[in-house]
């Protein structure tokens, strides 16, 4: 069996010999994609033409394309795990330039979402040797960002401003805007 990448599949040849020509050729009985992974492996009844070959000889060219399948899936992996690195630089050069922009597009979901996934890597990485304490029973569950976005919210619904809101608790008015994307009562009654 023999494997040519051609564009973007890989073309897998069977060989047999020619009786008149005295010699051996070669017969395409099956193509698979040269990108990404393989998810399909053929079996003998399945390679083509369906007249070429003996069952046995069919059943060996069908073990060696799955065979290639397994290796070619395992590079790919590989391959894939090696530009991660790169790819995670990338994605945190858009999270900073986010995060210094006048307008971020990133709210505090995402950057919490952002925090615990960095603190899951950092633990594996080693660059973590205190456990976090554990929060005190009774105590107010806060955001990751700052103080309790349940009571930032009760004050927005009792009709306080944002800048107000922001003064009194030490935080940006972004933040609070964040926190709190559900209209306020007074801004439904302003609005009407």
């Amino acid at each position: 069996m023999q494997f040519r990448e051609v564009m973007a599949r890989v073309q897998c040849y069977a060989a047999y010999y020619d009786k008149e020509t005295k010699r051996t050729r070669q017969k395409l009985v099956w193509s698979l994609d040269r990108y990404g992974k393989i998810g399909t492996k053929p079996s003998a009844d399945e390679l083509t033409p369906a007249d070429f070959g003996s069952p046995e000889q069919r059943q060996k060219w069908a073990n060696e394309i799955a065979s290639y399948v397994d290796e070619h899936n395992a590079g790919e992996e590989k391959r894939r795990i090696e530009v991660l690195p790169l790819m995670l630089k990338s994605a945190v050069d858009g999270i900073v330039a986010d995060v210094k922009n006048k307008e971020p597009i990133l709210n505090a979901w995402h950057r919490a979402r952002i925090k615990s996934e960095v603190d899951r890597l950092a633990k594996v990485l080693g660059l973590i040797v205190k456990a976090k304490p554990k929060p005190e029973k009774g105590a107010k569950k806060t955001s990751p960002l700052g103080p309790a976005t349940a009571d930032i919210q009760q004050e927005r619904d009792s009709g306080k401003s944002v800048a107000e809101i922001a003064r009194r608790n030490a935080i940006s008015q972004q933040r609070v805007r964040d926190w709190t994307t559900a209209p306020t009562s007074k801004e439904i009654a302003d609005a009407k």
